[in-house]
Formats: structure tokens, C-alpha cells, sequence
């Protein structure tokens, strides 16, 4: 009997026959099976994994939407770095070992009960193992057998218990967990302040990412609660406002060059003059004021002229006032012609006496 023949007693394994129509649909290598390192075998109603020990050289292996209840087969698989088994009927995890190559599994829309079975693969990185029956926290134990996780995917497993965040230690690199959809989000009191705290490399959790802003206040939570972080989240603001007035004054200074650079005067570019607030902040930081022969203005940094200082535009006004020439005191002059008829005046009087 041929493979194209070939029947079995129970269920709808995988055929020699059934690997070939997918090659041959896909642009694979029906002759040459080591040198496929791709295999479409999802949405065929099969029950059982086989016949696929020649396949030594395969990366990604669907086998998802089928009728699979266990993991089999695979141990020869030795390339294999993603495995996508969802929407099958698998209840454990075992039959996965000799895979040390393997990255991603996909086991979601199943009936797993229990994480085992993951110690044969060590370099496991991404585990999508939502809308299973993972109730209980010590279903979780076999996480420890991965340490090399960084995704992990529970969400709607019917999880209730808060402890199950203390098996989440034993993966120290998880830097996304979904959890959405298990009851724990709602039972557990400060569930998303109390999941970051704990896992230090956390930057996803459930629908959201977590920012250096909110890993801040809640580092503050946990020193000194609620007032503490309200104090860090004024702290937070006062450092966004102070960030926005420096890249404002900055910007400015780069206008205030180009302008320059292009033989401008500032003179004639009034939006671009600094406040005094400014000018007084600018000085104080122990820059000196110089002016150009051309009426063009500058602030140099430093009080040695040998050093090429960045130059930045000051504000004319300033100029104009730090230069201003002093007020000529009032002191009445009397003119030469007004002095000789005063002085005919009182010779006329003293010539009638």
C-alpha cells in the first residue's frame, strides 16, 4: 500500500499524503523534505501528530484549529522555534521535549489544566496559553522550568487567587503579561500597582504599557502609599513644566542663530527677545554679555575668549539697556548773549542810582 493509501484505525492523523498536498500548495519541497522550514498542516480535522521525522530543518510548524489531544511526534524537530497548536483539544503540555531551539508555543483554546512539561525547552521566550482552565495558582508552578520567559498570554483562565502573582517571581525576565478576563483582576486590592512592584522588567501589562512616569509612582506607593505618590505625581509635573520652559529657551536660541547666521538683525525680530525673567536666569549662570560691531548679539559661555564657546542671542532690549549712556545732569547754562543782558541791565540801573 502506498502513503497516498495509507488509513488508520482511529481518527484522522497526519498523512505523508496530507504533508505533500500542503508542499506542493505552499512551494515547498515535496522531494527534499530537510530543506522545508515552514509546514501548513492547520484547519484539517486531524487527531494525531505524525510523520514528521524527516522534517529536521523546520522553523514554524501550524498545526492549530485541528482535532489534536496530545503533543507527539516532535522530538526530532530539533530546529523547531515556533509551535502553534491553538483551537485543538490538548490537555497538558508534555511532548515537548528534545525541543531546545524552540521560542514561541501557542496552545490557546485548549483544555490545559496544568503547566508541565516545559523543562524541554529551556530557550522559551513567548507562551500563549489564554482561554484554558489554569484556575488554580499552583498551575502556574511549571513556569519555573522557563526562565527564560519574557511573554506570557493567561488571559481567561478563570484564575481567582492572588498567590498566583508569587509563581510570576520565578520568571525574572517577563516583560508582558495579558491577564485580562480572570477574576483576579478585580479580587486582588491594588492588583496593577502590586504586579509592577513585583516584576522589576515588567513593561506591558494586560492592555497597556508601563511607562517610567507610572514605575515611578509606584516605586512611591510602595515607600511611603497613597500620599507618597501623590507627592511624586506633583514632582512629575513640576519636572514636565520645567522640561518644556528648557526645550522652549533652547528652540529660541536656534531661531535666534539662524537669523543671525543669515546676516539678520534680532532688532527686527521682537518675538524672539527673551523676558527678563530669561535674561536674569541666563546670567546668573556666569554667562558673559557681548555685543558685535554689526548690531547683532550674542551670550558667550565662559569668560575665556581663547575657548570656542557655543554663542546664543541676547535679547537687544537688554542690550540696550545695559548700554544706555548716563543722563546729562540738569544744570542750567545761561548762553553768553543772555549773560551780557543781564549784566547791560544792571549797568543801566546803576547809571539812573
Amino acid at each position: 500500500m502506498s502513503y497516498f493509501e495509507e488509513e488508520e484505525d482511529e481518527g484522522k492523523p497526519i498523512t505523508q499524503k496530507a504533508i505533500h498536498e500542503s508542499l506542493k500548495k505552499n512551494c515547498g519541497y515535496v522531494n527534499s523534505p530537510e530543506l522545508n522550514d515552514v509546514l501548513y498542516l492547520h484547519y484539517r480535522a486531524f487527531t494525531k501528530i505524525k510523520n514528521l521525522d524527516p522534517y529536521i530543518n523546520l522553523k514554524a510548524l501550524w498545526l492549530n484549529n485541528n482535532a489534536i489531544s496530545a503533543i507527539e511526534g516532535l522530538s526530532n524537530l530539533k530546529s523547531l522555534a515556533c509551535l502553534y497548536l491553538q483551537n485543538n483539544i490538548i490537555e497538558d503540555l508534555n511532548g515537548l521535549e528534545g525541543l531546545d531551539s524552540l521560542k514561541t508555543l501557542v496552545v490557546s483554546n485548549n483544555f490545559i489544566s496544568n503547566i508541565t512539561g516545559l523543562s524541554g525547552c529551556p530557550n522559551l521566550t513567548t507562551l500563549e496559553i489564554d482561554h484554558n482552565r489554569l484556575k488554580q495558582p499552583e498551575s502556574l508552578a511549571g513556569l519555573a522550568d522557563v526562565p527564560e520567559l519574557t511573554v506570557l498570554n493567561m488571559t481567561d483562565n478563570g484564575m481567582e487567587s492572588e498567590k498566583f502573582a508569587e509563581y510570576l517571581l520565578k520568571i525574572p525576565k517577563l516583560r508582558v503579561l495579558r491577564n485580562t478576563g480572570n477574576p483576579v483582576t478585580r479580587n486582588m486590592d491594588n492588583y496593577r500597582r502590586r504586579l509592577i512592584s513585583m516584576n522589576k522588567e515588567l513593561r506591558f501589562l494586560d492592555d497597556s504599557s508601563i511607562e517610567f512616569e507610572e514605575r515611578r509612582l509606584v516605586n512611591a506607593w510602595v515607600q511611603g502609599g497613597p500620599q507618597a505618590e501623590k507627592a511624586m505625581r506633583e514632582q512629575i509635573k513640576q519636572e514636565k513644566l520645567q522640561q518644556q520652559d528648557e526645550n522652549r529657551i533652547k528652540f529660541r536660541n536656534m531661531q535666534r542663530q539662524a537669523i543671525i547666521e543669515a546676516g539678520q538683525s534680532l532688532k527686527d525680530h521682537p518675538e524672539l527677545w527673551s523676558s527678563d525673567e530669561e535674561e536674569s536666569e541666563t546670567s546668573s549662570e556666569g554667562n558673559l554679555f557681548t555685543v558685535s560691531s554689526d548690531d547683532q548679539f550674542f551670550i558667550t559661555n565662559g569668560a575665556n575668549d581663547e575657548t570656542k564657546d557655543e554663542k546664543l542671542p541676547l535679547s537687544p532690549l537688554k542690550i540696550e539697556e545695559e548700554h544706555k549712556e548716563p543722563e546729562k545732569s540738569k544744570i542750567t547754562i545761561i548762553s553768553e548773549e543772555k549773560t551780557n543782558e543781564k549784566a547791560s541791565d544792571k549797568f543801566d540801573v546803576d547809571e539812573l542810582d
